[in-house]
């Protein structure tokens, strides 16, 4: 045999054996058969390729998974604490609490180069740790000439009815040069600043001598004693917690001219001789629409009504009453129960 057929066989031999299929290990490792089980509720005669594209479930137990925490419990929510209730207005003491009694009676202070005169009633008992209501009780015209030893006191009951709990002040009025009637007796200004300034000179006095109660300051009184005690609710709204007005009339300024509110109780005799009912009407939608009162009402004793939907705080009472069978009165007079009515509107504001 020659080299070149040698060389021939020999490279024969190597090409047939890579070729061939036979049981001798290959270079390469061929992955192995994967048994494909068939999905749930498939027919297991199917042919797995049917179910080609789906992926086919893991065999043997599977891997655990990772732990998950329980979501965190909801903290409790805590119940809202109830609204603030609203409780009576505490005092307020003024400067003068603490230090010994002023002098009760008859008082005289300068006011705009005139002197003017007031009685002062203090509570039996009187404390001066005690911060007392103040009322300032203002008469009629020409009122002072009914007293005995020209005792100018407004003949109201008011310190019979709430003289234990609160001082009461009684004022006494000038002429009133500028009125269309009786310009010589005592009375009222409706305006002009004079008897305004004798109110706050009494009133500052007052606090700076005797313990004052500065949320509880009200005003009083009949006829034209009513028709000033109303202007002061209005003029001095920022001290006057509220008002007791008898056949009287609104005050001469509106009320978006004001210094604050207060609060309102008024009555009028419809037959009133002396001061028309239609002025004590006007007294009563005066501080009706003051105080942004709805229409509703509720029925009081005495002919009194309560209006019931009024800014919180700023209440409407209004009565009417007759004096028809008292002779001579021209229905012109302070009723017997205004004086307890007056001091229970008072001492039910907080």
């Amino acid at each position: 045999m020659t080299k070149y057929k040698l060389l021939y066989c020999v490279a024969l031999a190597i090409l047939a054996t890579g070729c061939s299929s036979g049981d001798d290990d290959d270079d390469y490792e061929t992955a192995p058969d994967v048994i494909t089980e068939p999905e749930p509720g498939a027919d297991p005669g199917t042919d797995p390729g049917t179910n080609a594209g789906t992926e086919p479930p893991v065999t043997g137990d599977p891997a655990p998974a990772d732990p998950v925490d329980p979501p965190p419990a909801d903290d409790p929510i805590a119940e809202p604490p109830p609204p603030p209730t609203a409780g009576p207005t505490p005092a307020a003491p003024s400067i003068g609490c603490g230090g010994p009694a002023p002098q009760a009676g008859s008082r005289t202070i300068a006011v705009g180069g005139d002197d003017r005169r007031y009685i002062l009633d203090l509570p039996t008992g009187y404390d001066p740790e005690k911060a007392y209501p103040v009322v300032f009780s203002f008469h009629g015209r020409g009122d002072e000439l009914k007293g005995k030893d020209n005792n100018y006191k407004a003949t109201n009951g008011i310190v019979e009815t709430m003289g234990e709990a609160a001082i009461v002040v009684h004022p006494q009025g000038m002429p009133v040069p500028s009125a269309a009637e009786y310009p010589e007796r005592r009375s009222w200004e409706t305006v002009g600043s004079r008897d305004v300034a004798f109110f706050d000179a009494m009133y500052e006095e007052l606090r700076g001598e005797a313990c004052v109660d500065e949320n509880r300051v009200f005003t009083m009184g009949m006829s034209m004693g009513g028709l000033f005690a109303s202007r002061l609710a209005c003029e001095r709204g920022d001290v006057v917690r509220a008002f007791s007005a008898v056949a009287s009339a609104p005050p001469q300024k509106s009320a978006s001219e004001c210094v604050g509110r207060a609060a309102a109780w008024a009555a009028h005799d419809p037959q009133d001789k002396l001061i028309p009912y239609t002025d004590g009407l006007a007294q009563r939608q005066y501080w009706v629409d003051a105080n942004m009162c709805g229409e509703e009402t509720r029925q009081l004793e005495n002919g009194c009504v309560e209006y019931t939907n009024c800014d919180t705080g700023y209440p409407v009472r209004w009565c009417e009453y007759s004096l028809a069978e008292q002779p001579n009165s021209r229905n012109h007079e302070w009723p017997g129960f205004a004086a307890s009515q007056s001091a229970a509107f008072f001492q039910s504001l907080d």
